[in-house]
């Protein structure tokens, strides 16, 4: 007996099939296209939450020193003005939380905020979209291995045993190599209070691809009157055996060589070196004996008379030696007025990454400032 197939019937069950595997196919690409718009935005949101973060800590740091819910209130206002301008649909938490990080207890800003992510083709699927969070958390202190930065760069280029000149080499259009906070200070006297101990130079750790990294402002102009001051009072407080906050040791910034700049920079930071401050000039090319010197300060390797409770000046080092005036435009101009003298203790670079080692603790706040994210 012949068997009879009905084509039609065929036909009909390959388009069920058809019908069926497009409708799963078409689920799957409008899955892998929202699921895509879903990481894209969770990752504007990590950005946000960073940014957020890190603001909020910056002003904590700020006003570390003003009673804590005044602080803390002025740190969550900020994340929050962050968070909102790098892209934040809405602020799920801002809070200020103590936080354990290599054995120390630190007051951190903690961010969580998102966005509403509508879905594009699972809409038609009966899926209208979800909420994306991200969060952060940012912390400052001050460095424990070296907490003395000093607010002047050097290149990588360190030699033991001689004697080093800094800001004397202009490096760029209206750069000598002296930096800036980075708290909006301006002028010199705020580059002379972090030479004094009053003010800290504030580094944003960051991480990069192979290293980590800081970044940090020039301050543009040569050393002048208060510079100096600032320098000479850092001397006396150093010679003060009642005071032990602050030495002539610490760590100047290894930036990344800058020429083509003008003005206030930011600048890379990639490491810190140990230096010793050893005096600095105050006046530049006496003739004496035929030669012109420049003369340091008279607060240089200070003694301390116990009696009066104060320093003892001591006679001015002499430095140079000049059979000819020097012109300040060339290149022979080695000590001019302003110029830092001093000596590197190490020939290693501490790299940027050893100042997570971080504390708030008040008595270690001096010369440097640090905030970085810690999650």
């Amino acid at each position: 007996m012949k068997r009879c197939f009905d084509l039609r019937n065929e036909r009909g069950a390959a388009l069920v099939w058809v019908a069926l595997m497009a409708t799963i196919l078409f689920g799957f690409t409008a899955l892998v296209i929202d699921v895509g718009f879903v990481a894209q935005e969770r990752r504007r949101m990590v950005t946000a939450a960073d940014a957020a973060a890190l603001a909020g800590a910056m002003e904590l740091a700020y006003n570390r020193k003003q009673e804590a819910p005044l602080a803390e209130a002025a740190a969550i206002a900020k994340a929050e003005s962050f968070a909102l301008e790098n892209g934040a649909d809405f602020i799920d938490s801002i809070t200020i939380e103590t936080v354990e990080h290599n054995g120390e207890n630190l007051k951190a800003v903690v961010a969580r905020v998102g966005c509403n992510v509508e879905y594009t083709f699972g809409k038609l699927l009966g899926f209208e979209g979800q909420k994306v969070y991200a969060s952060a958390t940012a912390v400052y202190g001050f460095p424990l291995d070296g907490s003395n930065i000093l607010p002047i760069r050097h290149d990588s280029n360190i030699e033991l045993g001689v004697q080093v000149t800094l800001g004397n080499d202009k490096l760029a259009p209206g750069n000598w190599g002296f930096l800036r906070p980075n708290d909006g200070s301006q002028g010199e006297s705020a580059v002379a209070d972090i030479f004094r101990g009053r003010k800290s130079l504030s580094l944003r750790v960051q991480t990069g691809e192979e290293e980590d990294f800081a970044e940090i402002y020039t301050y543009t102009g040569k050393a002048g009157n208060q510079l100096i001051w600032g320098i000479e009072d850092r001397m006396k407080k150093v010679a003060d055996p009642r005071d032990n906050s602050i030495t002539m040791e610490g760590l100047i910034p290894i930036t990344d060589e800058f020429t083509d700049v003008s003005g206030t920079t930011k600048i890379r930071v990639i490491g810190f070196a140990y230096f010793r401050l050893i005096d600095v000039i105050t006046e530049e090319y006496k003739k004496v004996g035929g030669l012109y010197y420049s003369y340091g300060s008279e607060w240089s390797d200070l003694n301390w008379d116990p009696d009066k409770n104060c320093p003892v000046p001591n006679v001015k080092k002499m430095y140079g030696g000049y059979p000819q005036k020097p012109n300040p435009v060339h290149d022979d101009d080695e000590y001019p007025k302003g110029t830092i003298i001093g000596e590197f203790l190490e020939d290693r670079i501490l790299p940027v990454a050893d100042v997570n080692k971080i504390t708030q603790d008040p008595s270690r706040d001096f010369g440097a400032l640090v905030v970085r994210l810690i999650k």
